[in-house]
């Protein structure tokens, strides 16, 4: 299995817990309302749908639903925490888009006929976050199809070395665009919602001695924010194990090469004994 696939699995399966818990602890806060409103045109949607967006999960949470207005216009509210969350516009399960509650309302104007450009008014790191989408939209398909095409060339025959180069290297210089991307982002956002995102993101291309460091600042930043503390200890504890692994593996490898040189050493000392004994005189002068 690809390097980038281990990443993306390991990210699934942990940001489940995460949310469970981020969930857990938003609920039993202070609440307070979210409302996001807007228009979209050249669409036949019908309904509109605002969902909690559960991390790594098959469906998020819907919190709100409406059918649109004549005039394609539409108004939607939750209750959250003390806690930036993330949420998503869905129209009739088809488009959708990323939203954060930084400021109690938010107001989205969408073209389906430009559905990518959408704008945001009312919140910063949702428009951010659109931006960093944009980005990463177009940076991260050209990885993955790099690194499936040089796990394919591995297994052909005949490709040559020089192929291989080109490709290795026509990777490494994609992967460095998408960190720059994730690490960007992060660094022009104190949004603890974004940069939560962002360093799940990470997981799909960072190694994770980069994501601690994400994970160290963005909850040093946001000491009471308590989706970051988690990440930051999930983040921690792999780096820990993963540490533990390849000391074993260095355990190991000395081990063995103490044994053959100790298998060396004795096969030596035997010839040395061999050739160095004198055999004992039996004959007899006549």
């Amino acid at each position: 299995m690809p390097q980038w696939q281990k990443h993306f699995n390991t990210m699934k399966k942990l940001l489940i817990i995460i949310s469970l818990i981020y969930l857990a602890t938003a609920c039993s806060n202070k609440r307070k309302l979210f409302e996001v409103s807007g228009k979209i045109t050249n669409s036949t949607a019908k309904k509109v749908y605002l969902q909690y967006l559960v991390w790594g999960a098959e469906k998020p949470i819907v919190v709100d639903s409406i059918s649109l207005q004549k005039d394609r216009s539409f108004i939607l509210s939750t209750a959250y925490g003390n806690e930036e969350s993330i949420y998503e516009l869905v129209f009739d399960n088809t488009a959708s888009v990323l939203l954060i509650n930084d400021n109690p309302k938010v107001f989205v104007n969408i073209d389906k006929n430009n559905f990518k450009n959408y704008v945001v008014n009312g919140s910063k790191a949702s428009a951010a976050l659109h931006d960093f989408l944009n980005n990463y939209s177009n940076a991260y398909p050209q990885l993955l199809a790099t690194s499936q095409r040089l796990d394919t060339i591995a297994l052909e025959k005949g490709v040559t070395d020089s192929i291989k180069t080109v490709v290795k290297l026509e990777r490494e210089q994609q992967l460095q665009k998408v960190n720059t991307t994730v690490t960007s982002a992060f660094k022009n956002t104190k949004s603890p919602a974004l940069q939560y995102y962002l360093i799940a993101k990470a997981f799909a291309s960072m190694p994770l001695s980069q994501i601690q460091e994400l994970a160290i600042i963005a909850s040093e930043q946001h000491n009471t924010h308590s989706g970051l503390a988690f990440i930051k200890s999930i983040v921690t504890k792999q780096v820990e194990k993963e540490k533990a692994a390849l000391q074993a593996i260095e355990k190991q490898q000395k081990d063995s090469l103490a044994m053959v040189q100790k298998d060396s050493l004795a096969r030596q000392i035997q010839l040395d004994s061999s050739t160095t004994k004198k055999p004992k005189d039996t004959t007899t002068n006549r």
